[in-house]
């Protein structure tokens, strides 16, 4: 007979086991473009990091560190084929990165991880 004893060490390892893999996803995305500590900080863990104006003021410093703007990298996105629907500037594990929602040539669903000097693709993930 299985107990909810039995189950819970299993449960632990499985939760355990899903986040390394997920922080391991993102940590293989790089970019040229780093995000400095302390606007990681406030833009991940800051005071009232969900309120609409420090969002705004973590867009527009994002917004500053971009060599690329958002139509230049939706131009040279185009130009290798994607159809991009929607792009956004974001601080993934302190790296810089276009994250970009569309189509690629195939017509598949896809969100692309943008290098933000360079506008080539660093990561691509197939969407259902």
């Amino acid at each position: 007979m299985i107990t909810d004893k039995d189950q819970e060490v299993p449960m632990r390892y499985a939760l355990l086991l899903a986040a390394l893999l997920s922080s391991a996803v993102f940590a293989r995305i790089d970019s040229s473009v780093k995000v400095p500590a302390p606007l990681h900080e406030l833009a991940v863990f800051g005071n009232h990091a969900a309120h609409p104006v420090q969002k705004m003021k973590v867009r527009q410093q994002l917004q500053r560190l971009a060599p690329l703007s958002c139509e230049e990298v939706k131009t040279k996105l185009s130009a290798q084929g994607f159809r991009i629907e929607q792009i956004a500037l974001r601080d993934v594990a302190s790296n810089l990165l276009y994250v970009g929602w569309g189509y690629d040539t195939n017509e598949k669903a896809v969100k692309v991880f943008v290098d933000p000097a360079t506008g080539t693709v660093v990561h691509r993930e197939e969407r259902s």
